[in-house]
């Protein structure tokens, strides 16, 4: 660009070929579906479950599957000045979607650990966990050196992105398939298209009138969730609030010569989060309450599934995020001391 100025673009796509995805060879095809707008299969009894009644465990198939892709795209600003300062930001866009994100330890933790609709049999393809779809880096510093002995040097690190992705799933086992928390949530059009029960939490009890409207408030103040009525829930869909966070690293150089060598004695000073050093409310990480804002009460004679509206501390959920009360919103500091030889 000159002038000094530095301009990089750079770009990564992939494409699945071979990726790893399991299969129950011993589940049996669904037998029924539920009645209502949430349609979706399900088994009329536990029984019903196995393919081979002797068998009573899982038969887990490693298979191949070419469903998935990636794609990456940064681009990157940067220049130094002649007075010592130094700044640079980029920008990276990141969209990544898979079969599977294998959250287990074991083929048969994978497979009845991924949330689905239409059963882990039947993967749908959802996004991976880790592609934040938008992220920002920035840094400025400044050097100066003093008396040809010394030199201070002052940096500023900036970081923008969501914290990670998360799945709205219904607490127990909608689809009654032995895999608990793994059924996708469907988001009603209106509360009132779910069918709820009493639910007593610290001695009260919420009708199933008080519960649709809490949960209708609750749709409302989510913004995935409000955006997705009529429909299920994403696998890995939802994202975790945008963090900004800034840290501030100072370095003190002090020049020595030894036999003819330049060496340095380096003192620095790092302080991670700065901003929540500045102001306690400032440089907060935000988590999810709950991510199964309903539970499962069972399917009525209809077969219509049943609910209550889950809570927290005795009270029926009325927002998602809550304040990060640990080391991870904190501010800390780094002292350290080393010294370089040429």
């Amino acid at each position: 660009m000159g002038k000094g100025w530095l301009l990089t673009f750079e770009g990564i796509v992939g494409k699945d070929i071979n990726a790893v995805r399991m299969r129950n060879a011993n589940q049996n095809n669904f037998n029924a579906i539920l009645n209502g707008p949430d349609n979706r299969p399900r088994f009329l009894a536990s029984g019903d479950r196995r393919l081979n009644s002797n068998i009573t465990g899982s038969a887990i198939i490693l298979e191949n599957t070419n469903k998935g892709h990636q794609v990456s795209l940064t681009t990157q600003l940067s220049k130094s000045f002649n007075n010592g300062f130094f700044g640079s930001i980029a920008y990276t866009y990141t969209h990544a979607a898979d079969v599977t994100s294998n959250p287990g330890s074991t083929a048969n933790s994978v497979w009845n650990s991924t949330p689905t609709v239409a059963g882990q049999n039947a993967l749908e393809i959802g996004s991976s966990p880790s592609a934040l779809p938008h992220r920002i880096i920035a840094n400025v510093s400044y050097r100066k050196e003093f008396f040809k002995k010394l030199a201070t040097t002052i940096s500023v690190f900036y970081e923008g992105s969501h914290q990670g992705r998360f799945t709205y799933v219904v607490s127990g086992d909608l689809n009654n398939d032995g895999n608990s928390n793994t059924d996708l949530l469907y988001i009603p059009k209106t509360a009132s298209e779910l069918t709820f029960v009493n639910a007593t939490y610290g001695g009260v009890t919420f009708t199933p009138a008080q519960q649709a409207a809490a949960f209708d408030a609750y749709i409302d103040q989510d913004k995935y969730l409000s955006k997705r009525r009529g429909t299920y829930a994403e696998r890995n869909g939802a994202l975790l609030p945008w963090y900004d966070r800034v840290d501030v690293k100072f370095t003190q150089d002090i020049f020595t010569h030894f036999k003819g060598n330049k060496n340095t004695l380096q003192f620095t000073v790092d302080v991670f989060n700065f901003a929540n050093m500045l102001n306690r409310d400032w440089g907060i990480r935000r988590f999810t309450i709950q991510n199964q804002p309903l539970v499962s009460a069972g399917v009525n004679s209809s077969g219509v599934p049943t609910y209550r509206m889950n809570q927290t501390s005795n009270q029926l959920l009325t927002k998602t995020f809550n304040n990060s009360n640990s080391t991870a919103s904190t501010w800390s500091m780094q002292i350290g001391l080393r010294y370089m030889f040429n």
